[in-house]
């Protein structure tokens, strides 16, 4: 490719392909090579999102946009969030968002989980909830998992002259492996033992938690909290 001297250094001669005006290139401006990869900087008009794409054989594989048309015409050119897109082999196609930043306070989004070290290395913490609970994971692959809520149990069933109910609570995330359950719980004028005791077999998605009573047999409002640790990969 033939070089031409800017500021000093020498830089690839871009294809005339884009048409110049004073200061400012109009069109598309596209940096190709002797093979089938080629970089492509396209930003038609004022208020249009600019772009950045990686091309092989004419086709779109990434695409950075930089900027939102409609807040970069609001906002006097400003320019608005910033996203990178994968397409498919056809380039007609957006497979994914791999990451997006917003402008606004900088939050980072990712189409998956990040990965420490490169390729090989381990996932960084992922945060979520749902009905279930909350969970949070860890680099090395650890997982938490933990919920309050309320629930009508009844203590009727009777073992060794102590009464005792079950509770079901399926994890807000699915564990590898669970190491270990707590449970605590309160319900008005009882004193009970909470158990966080799993079944003999592991469930990966599921526990029964367990509450007894001393005194009787009763049905009531309990106020629980549990957390499980364990693996998720």
């Amino acid at each position: 490719m033939p070089l031409q001297k800017i500021g000093g250094a020498m830089a690839p001669l871009l294809p005339t392909k884009f048409d110049k005006s004073g200061g400012a290139i109009t069109g598309a401006t596209v940096i190709d090579s002797t093979g089938t990869a080629a970089l492509t900087i396209d930003k038609n008009a004022s208020g249009d999102v600019a772009l950045i794409k990686g091309q092989m054989d004419g086709k779109d594989r990434w695409q950075i946009d930089l900027g939102d048309a409609a807040a970069e015409g609001a906002s006097a050119g400003v320019g608005s969030d910033f996203f990178l897109r994968r397409f498919n082999n056809q380039g007609n196609t957006q497979i994914g968002l791999s990451m997006g930043v917003r402008r606004s306070d900088g939050e980072l989004f990712f189409e998956k989980i990040p990965r420490v070290g490169g390729f090989a290395g381990a996932p960084l913490v992922e945060r979520g909830s749902n009905a279930n609970g909350e969970y949070v994971k860890f680099a090395d692959g650890t997982m938490i998992c933990s919920r309050s809520w309320t629930a009508s149990v009844a203590v009727t069933t009777i073992y060794a002259e102590v009464y005792y109910g079950v509770v079901a609570w399926t994890y807000p995330a699915t564990f590898s492996s669970v190491q270990h359950v707590s449970l605590t719980g309160k319900a008005s004028g009882r004193l009970a033992l909470m158990s966080g005791l799993a079944d003999l077999v592991f469930n990966p998605s599921t526990v029964n938690l367990y509450i007894a009573d001393l005194d009787s047999s009763h049905t009531a409002n309990y106020l629980m909290g549990a957390i499980a640790f364990g693996r998720w990969n």
